[in-house]
C-alpha cells in the first residue's frame, strides 16, 4: 500500500489540547473529503467489475448452451478455452 503524504502534522493524542477546535475541525474535514473520494472511486470500480462479471456469465452461458448441442467443433473450442 502506498503511503500518502500528510498535508499537516499528525495529531498526537497526548497533546491534543495543543490544537484548537478550528484546527481539529479542519483535520476532520480533510478526513471526510478523503473518505468521500475513496467511496466514489470504490463505487466506480464496483460498477466496472459488475459489468465485466455480467459479460463473462453471458459468454460462459452461451458456451454451455452450444456445448449441450453436441457439436464437435464447438466442443473442441470450449476445451481449448478452458
Amino acid at each position: 500500500m502506498k503511503n500518502l503524504p500528510m498535508k499537516k502534522k499528525p495529531i498526537n493524542m497526548n497533546s491534543a489540547s495543543e490544537y484548537t477546535t478550528r484546527e481539529l475541525d479542519l483535520h476532520f474535514k480533510d478526513i471526510k473529503e478523503a473518505l468521500c473520494r475513496i467511496e466514489a472511486q470504490t463505487m466506480r470500480t464496483n460498477g466496472r467489475v459488475s459489468a465485466l462479471e455480467k459479460w463473462r456469465y453471458t459468454i460462459v452461458g452461451g458456451m454451455i448452451v452450444l456445448g449441450a448441442l453436441n457439436i464437435p467443433n464447438i466442443k473442441a473450442l470450449i476445451s481449448v478455452i478452458q
